[in-house]
């Protein structure tokens, strides 16, 4: 099952620190355990708006439980956190924890069926899943309301009754291992096993923590029952639930599902805080990664941060070295042409914390790394010398006190996962309070953390390709040597002097001041605030959510970014010269909660603004006058490029569908260019090529766009009229305006080709027909009563491999299916004929109408959810833009169109789908002969392939 993320809890708190963390590995969890303190009963004070209702209780067996009502809730959703994780896997059964985690979603005394309870979850247009941390164990699902109390009953059995049937013990381990053969080559698990195992020896994180059929072999059902007996109780359980039930429903329903849970009174483990052997400190690991990486990571012991969250030093911390503006280590850096990227953060455990530190270097940097650590800690010799400055607190205060007053709802899994997970370190009625605001400012606590950042403590990782080393790790094959680092290196780190380069941040003038609500635009529905020669802008102003907030999405129509591969090439170097350029200046605009993304089409720039209205217009008028002018040394370009260079090559090292999907993707559009054409070109880019481009790119120009949120009218037409009149440029004519396009398939194709991988993968597009609300709604009802048996059949039962999906194929020109497998086992020649034969099958024979309404009912609920934030509410209006041509009724229409869908339109569609023509994609690993599959046609050259094909 997949693991949570420091970037995913970021993203649901919206908290732009956080934005600092380190992601050391898929198993890092940043809300792990500490006692939950508790309050029982008591309903949440409101001090911050908050419209869910919320109650704590805790039920005979010691099961404490999080109740949270919101009658406007997208989904229902549960997660039960169990105090548990891969630290507690006995040694001779290392991955334990996390195949246990397998295998309670394979049948319970009171549900035996295997794939029942997926196939339940998939009828209401749910999903669910789980990950194993190193303290924890987290499952969760979420759904249509209609299910909720089906889906929880058989969810609750896994925690009283599961089965751990040998027969599946034998075929779990397959998936266990599919997982872990799909991880071997990625390099952010190989970089957090070896932190694990360079840990002091005999300190439980040595453990390998995902498991193999190696480590596994000997894992019976009475290991398993005896390692769930010995953790799972419902005294270290924390349950979350979120339902547009009432608070009383939702309490009946737990007490009657989840009472009969077990409280055997263990105790949670603990473990020792003295997770480095200081002996060996200061220590450099060098490791040898599968991708082109050039990485200096330094970490520190540090202590546990949970009872530090009032001052929060280490978010402190975290975001001055992490800082990229005027002043910071970062620019720096760049500056003496020794590092492209910085990153800070802590990993923080019950017992102890690892505070990190990641830099992106450049060839310099990695030649001269001993000068780059001397940098880092003259940097952090000046904060020693300066201390906590006060007035950087009291700005980091009031922006986490912005983000938590205008905070977007956490919807579905993200909301029961982040709050199951918290109740065990925070009373969970003040769960987002601790977590998010800043209570105290503290130079005792600021300097207890900062104290361990030092020489004589350093774990320092060197990442790069040509390293020498002389181990190898176990179970990833990875290359590496520790040793412990010259006396008098380190003496010299210790020496290092103040640098006058080297600063606080300035004062952050993006800090919003004016966070009023507007309400002087009644318009109800999006409207043409600007529509001209060059183009339209669709826009409304929030009435709704009433946040301070807004974005917009503009994308720049233009001519030169896709003419050709080396103008696509070029195109690619712009963006990154231009983000480059403008770094210092939207960095602090980021921290304050405001946001720009600036990417490639093949149309032209998308541009998205996002964040507090207030400083929207100003930041966007200055941005204009910024996006022709590049301001960056030859040498840090000559970096960049070089940077792309590794780049492109190290996407053969992605995982293999990802590829599949990339490359299908390329072969349907008759104008996109394949990445591997870029590799040997790339060192001809010159830096005035770029600046000539920058300059000439809005030679010619047309626009779409849409905006909503609290922005007057008068003044946002007004600063788009000043953003194009600065930008200058003619209009593009429209017949040079891209559209986008969809190559129709004629017969049946495959493509075939290999990658440095080691795993096989396919993906076979079905596209069913031209775009229509009609199509789309009777591929919905295909999309919920196949594809949990698709999963079911080829991932518990065949163990086709890992990954295994089947989805709607969404495009602004056609609609239809896409099946995915990735395998370490079979070839695609396999994998290809058992989806034949599974589409083969008889899948809809018991198709009828209770269940075309059962389907009817979650899909409509699903449709029918309104956007909870005015982010969320933007987004769907550029869908409509992008996806139906400004059609913002869409998805009314679809409403209509799935409430009249008949069980013959269902099975027509089902025989359309059989019947059509289809793109299939087979990647090979490395060392496996390429082979094309039988009876499509072999796509062998590209180019004619796309000539002969007509367009959608």
């Amino acid at each position: 099952m997949s693991s949570t993320t420091l970037r995913r809890v970021a993203s649901v708190l919206n908290l732009n620190y956080l934005k600092h963390l380190v992601v050391l590995s898929l198993l890092c969890n940043v809300s792990c355990v500490s006692l939950w303190q508790g309050i029982r009963g008591t309903l949440m004070s409101k001090e911050f708006k908050d419209d869910r209702e919320y109650k704590v209780i805790e039920l005979a067996n010691g099961l404490q439980v999080l109740l949270m009502h919101d009658p406007t809730a997208k989904k229902s959703a549960a997660s039960m956190d169990v105090h548990v994780g891969a630290l507690a896997d006995p040694v001779a059964h290392q991955g334990l924890a996390h195949f246990l985690e397998h295998m309670l979603f394979l049948g319970t005394q009171k549900y035996p069926t295997v794939g029942e309870y997926n196939k339940v979850i998939s009828k209401y247009r749910g999903s669910d899943n789980a990950y194993t941390s190193s303290e924890h164990t987290n499952y969760f699902f979420e759904l249509t309301h209609a299910g909720f109390e089906e889906v929880l009953d058989r969810f609750g059995q896994f925690f009283i009754a599961p089965l751990f049937s040998q027969e599946y013990v034998e075929r779990e381990m397959n998936a266990v291992n599919s997982e872990h053969q799909r991880n071997i080559k990625n390099d952010r698990r190989r970089i957090y096993r070896l932190a694990g195992l360079t840990s002091r020896d005999g300190h439980e994180r040595q453990k390998f923590s995902t498991g193999s059929l190696t480590t596994l072999k000997n894992v019976t059902n009475k290991v398993l029952v005896d390692f769930y007996q010995r953790h799972y109780s419902a005294n270290v359980m924390k349950l979350a639930l979120l339902s547009p039930l009432t608070l009383a429903a939702q309490e009946k329903l737990v007490r009657e599902i989840f009472a009969p849970i077990k409280n055997k009174n263990i105790a949670k483990p603990t473990y020792s805080p003295e997770i480095y052997a200081d002996a060996s400190l200061p220590q450099r690991i060098n490791v040898v990664p599968i991708a082109d990486l050039k990485e200096l990571r330094l970490t520190f012991a540090v202590p546990s941060t949970y009872d530090y969250w009032r001052t929060k030093p280490t978010y402190i911390l975290s975001s001055l070295i992490g800082d990229e503006g005027e002043g910071s280590l970062l620019k720096f850096l760049k500056d003496k042409g020794l590092a492209l990227g910085l990153s800070s953060g802590t990993y923080s455990m019950s017992y102890a914390g690892e505070f990190i530190v990641n830099m992106q270097l450049t060839q310099q940097g990695l030649d001269n790394i001993s000068e780059v650590v001397q940098h880092f800690f003259s940097y952090v010799a000046m904060l020693k010398n300066k201390g906590l400055e006060r007035y950087y607190f009291d700005e980091q205060q009031r922006l986490a006190e912005i983000a938590y007053e205008f905070r977007d709802p956490m919807e579905g899994s993200d909301a029961v996962v982040w709050h199951a997970e918290s109740m065990h370190r925070h009373p969970p009625l003040d769960a987002l309070k601790n977590e998010m605001l800043i209570p105290s400012y503290s130079q005792e606590d600021f300097n207890t953390f900062l104290s361990k950042v030092t020489p004589s403590k350093v774990k320092m990782y060197v990442i790069a390709k040509g390293l020498k080393t002389d181990k190898k790790e176990q179970h990833y094959g990875i290359d590496y040597s520790v040793e412990t680092v010259p006396l008098q290196e380190y003496r010299q780190w210790e020496q290092a002097n103040l640098n006058p380069n080297l600063a606080f941040p300035p004062p952050n003038k993006f800090i919003p001041k004016q966070l009023k609500v507007l309400a002087d635009d009644p318009t109800a529905a999006p409207y043409q605030l600007l529509a001209n020669h060059q183009g339209v802008f669709w826009f409304q102003q929030d009435t709704e959510f009433l946040q301070p907030k807004a974005k917009i999405d503009l994308d720049l129509l233009l001519n030169k970014v896709n003419s050709s591969p080396r103008q696509k090439l070029i195109s690619l170097l712009y963006l990154r010269a231009l983000r480059e350029s403008i770094n210092a200046w939207t960095y602090p605009a980021a921290t304050a909660g405001m946001h720009l993304e600036l990417d490639r089409f093949n149309g032209g720039i998308a541009l998205t603004v996002s964040g507090y209205a207030e400083k929207i217009p100003a930041f966007m008028l200055e941005l204009a006058t910024k996006l022709k002018h590049i301001t960056i040394s030859a040498d840090m370009f000559a970096d960049l490029r070089n940077k792309l260079k590794r780049d492109l090559e190290n996407l053969a090292f992605e995982d293999a569908y990802a590829q599949t999907l990339h490359k299908s993707s390329m072969l349907l559009n008759p104008i996109e260019i394949d990445y591997p054409l870029y590799k040997d070109m790339v060192a001809s880019i010159k830096l005035s090529d770029v600046l000539n481009y920058a300059a000439s790119l809005y030679t010619n120009v047309a626009f779409k766009g849409v905006g909503y949120g609290n922005l007057a009218r008068n003044e946002l037409k007004a600063t788009l009229l000043q953003f194009f009149k600065t930008l200058g440029g003619k209009t593009l004519p429209v017949a040079e305006r891209y559209e986008r396009e969809l190559l129709k398939l004629d017969q049946s194709y495959n493509y075939a080709f290999a990658t440095e991988g080691n795993n096989h993968a396919l993906t076979r597009i079905v596209p069913m027909g031209s775009s229509s609300a009609a199509l789309d709604a009777q591929i919905r009802f295909i999309d919920a009563h196949v594809a949990a048996n698709f999963f079911n059949r080829l991932r518990t039962e065949q163990q086709l491999g890992y990954v295994v999906h089947m989805g709607r194929f969404h495009n602004p020109k056609a609609f239809g299916m896409r099946m995915i497998v990735q395998s370490s086992d079979y070839l695609p020649a396999e994998i290809n004929k058992r989806i034949d034969a599974f589409l083969a099958t008889k899948l809809f024979a018991d198709f009828d109408m209770d269940k075309l309404n059962s389907y009817r009912s979650s899909i409509l609920q699903k449709l029918r959810e309104e956007e909870k934030s005015i982010y969320e509410r933007q987004a769907r209006m550029y869908d409509e833009l992008i996806f139906h041509k400004a059609d913002f009724a869409y998805r009314t229409k679809l409403i209509k169109a799935v409430e009249e869908v008949k069980v013959r339109d269902v099975l027509v569609a089902w025989k359309k789908l059989q019947e059509a023509h289809t793109l299939t994609v087979t990647a090979f690993a490395k060392g496996t002969q390429v082979a094309w599959l039988q009876g499509d046609k072999r796509i062998s050259d590209v180019k004619r392939f796309r000539e002969k094909l007509n367009r959608y």
